[in-house]
């Protein structure tokens, strides 16, 4: 088999499942006919248009495009951890106070598939709702974080850990998920793709985000060693939800294997499906290691979650991240798309020309639109001061 047939993969694979659809599907684009804030890195073709209707993007679902792994990877993940959880509740009662950091890791690790699976499948209906979107995307992913942390804290902490931080886990747990959410929104409205600082400056907020939430399972490590009777053996539940979790983290900040042969895994097998399966794996990695601490090690005797204060912190996380969230759709995206109505000259000083670029809010609408989006990186302080001159 020659790199020359395994580059070709891809296309030809994406050609063959669409030609039975071609009488009811808009035809695919390339990334020279998208805006450049629709372009993923090393991939080329499978693209749906901007500007269709929303039955178009919903009913893509089931057709083939460059998403439709993601998003199905977290569809049916979405359903993997849910029959997990029931499960594992058949196990336990709502007398059990080991339930709510089950029931608060669940919800938040739905949240995120859900989240996660409308960014992927929606995201394409204009420049407007890619950020709009995947900020929600963010959203999922930092709370995540928040309810691995409470589970590693209520469910897989050492007696030390536990007595040491529970007035100052919950509180640190919610700045940190907050920090870590500006941080993606800071690098996602600022920076583009081709900017490596970008993938640095969010994997620091949540790698920040994430060492702190699986700090109570570090604690066992160190109670482990410092015991001659324990073996670190017995900890192997814990080592595995580790490893995926760092696995998970290192194929989500590289475009492998996407970078290497660039067009041949445009539609299956680039670098981001695989980190959506890792993510998967992880959130079930987790269920099993609160299953064993729970039921065989018995770490809940002496740790003690409080329905109350895992509830609250989980709403003031909400709250403020859906605060920050509009605050950015207002003030950088949706200013944007209204000063091409308000002030034409500030989209382009030479709009006269035939060739000039189109604005941003014509792209809302526009069919195979290839408006210059990145127009929506500039600063809106700069915008306004523009418009005073």
């Amino acid at each position: 088999m020659t790199l020359n047939y395994i580059r070709s993969l891809g296309p030809r694979m994406l050609s063959y499942l669409q030609s039975d659809n071609n009488s009811r599907q808009v035809e695919l684009l390339t990334s020279h006919q998208m805006p450049e804030l629709l372009k993923a890195p090393y991939i080329f073709t499978g693209y749906r248009p901007v500007g269709q209707p929303w039955k178009y993007y919903f009913s893509s679902l089931l057709t083939l495009h460059n998403e439709s792994v993601n998003v199905w990877t977290h569809v049916g993940g979405f359903w993997l951890v849910l029959l997990r959880l029931c499960h594992y509740f058949t196990q336990l009662t709502t007398y059990d106070k080991m339930i709510w950091p089950v029931v608060c890791f669940g919800f938040c690790s739905l949240l995120n598939l859900i989240l996660s699976s409308v960014a992927h499948l929606l995201h394409s209906k204009s420049c407007w709702y890619h950020y709009v979107l995947f900020l929600m995307d963010y959203m999922g992913v930092t709370t995540f974080c928040f309810g691995s942390g409470v589970a590693a804290m209520y469910a897989t902490s050492s007696k030390f850990y536990h007595e040491f931080m529970y007035t100052a886990f919950l509180p640190v747990n919610v700045f940190l998920g907050l920090f870590s959410f500006y941080t993606c929104c800071l690098a996602k409205f600022h920076l583009t793709h081709q900017h490596t600082k970008r993938k640095v400056s969010m994997m620091a907020g949540i790698a920040t985000h994430g060492f702190f939430a699986a700090s109570p399972m570090f604690s066992r490590y160190m109670q482990c060693l410092s015991e001659s009777e324990c073996s670190l053996a017995s900890l192997n539940h814990l080592t595995l939800f580790l490893m995926l979790t760092f696995i998970c983290a290192v194929s989500f900040s590289v475009h492998v294997p996407e970078s290497l042969m660039p067009g041949s895994f445009d539609v299956i097998g680039h670098g981001h499906q695989i980190f959506h399966i890792l993510a998967v794996l992880v959130m079930l990695g987790m269920v099993r290691a609160m299953d064993i601490d729970i039921n065989e090690t018995k770490t809940g005797e002496y740790l003690e979650p409080n329905l109350l204060h895992i509830t609250l912190s989980l709403m003031v996380l909400l709250v403020l991240e859906v605060a920050t969230l509009m605050y950015y759709a207002q003030r950088s995206v949706l200013r944007c798309v209204a000063r091409d109505a308000l002030d034409s000259t500030i989209v382009d000083a030479n709009e006269e020309q035939t060739n000039s670029p189109t604005p941003c809010s014509e792209s809302l609408s526009r069919t195979h639109s290839t408006s210059n989006c990145a127009n929506l990186y500039l600063d809106i302080d700069e915008i306004e001061r523009k418009k005073e001159i």
